[in-house]
């Protein structure tokens, strides 16, 4: 399971928060999980995250809830199966035998995902920026997508994507064209015309 994203479908998690997350901080009861600490490469252990904003609870899809539960099934299998050599580890993302991989695992593993199944590859932080565009694009409100993305604050997220959203500004141009003139703008505008 090293390098499944499907923990987080809306990949909203750096690669670093995801090779820290651990089955204590995931609740599949209540549909979260706590973000708050990170995995760096190179390192064994783990250490806060970025930022104290980065520290945060995400509510959870019914695709991750699913797949949590099954992965909860195949490392419970894995440990029954390796018990004297599992190293007992909490982390969500790991080997058979409880060992976490290191977060640059991830992005190798990603690379020839992306290559078996055909898709062009991006970086997995590309993912993040690709979350964001498409909840923005999609109406989602910038508050509730830079809190996802564990951002220090809205101004932040919304100057680095606002940019990328196709058309954003002629859609606010005619919904507020729309409720100033309403339904025939054209018309309202030019009827007293001569």
């Amino acid at each position: 399971m090293v390098g499944d994203f499907r923990v987080d479908p809306g990949h909203r998690l750096a690669p670093g928060e995801a090779a820290g997350l651990m089955w204590r901080d995931v609740d599949l009861v209540a549909r979260t999980l706590r973000v708050h600490r990170n995995r760096l490469a190179g390192e064994t252990g783990t250490s806060p995250t970025k930022t104290v904003r980065s520290n945060r609870t995400l509510d959870l899809s019914d695709d991750a809830i699913g797949f949590l539960a099954e992965l909860e099934t195949i490392r419970d299998d894995d440990a029954a199966f390796a018990r004297s050599a599992s190293t007992e580890s909490d982390f969500v993302i790991a080997f058979p035998d409880g060992s976490p991989p290191r977060p640059d695992t991830f992005t190798q593993r990603f690379f020839r995902d992306c290559e078996n199944i055909g898709v062009p590859y991006i970086t997995l932080h590309g993912l993040r920026h690709t979350y964001a565009t498409i909840a923005l694009t999609n109406g989602e409100p910038a508050h509730i997508v830079s809190a996802a993305l564990g951002h220090y604050d809205v101004a932040f997220t919304l100057s680095k994507y606002a940019a990328w959203i196709p058309l954003a500004n002629v859609e606010a141009m005619n919904r507020i064209g729309h409720h100033i003139f309403g339904t025939s703008t054209t018309q309202n505008v030019t009827s007293g015309v001569t």
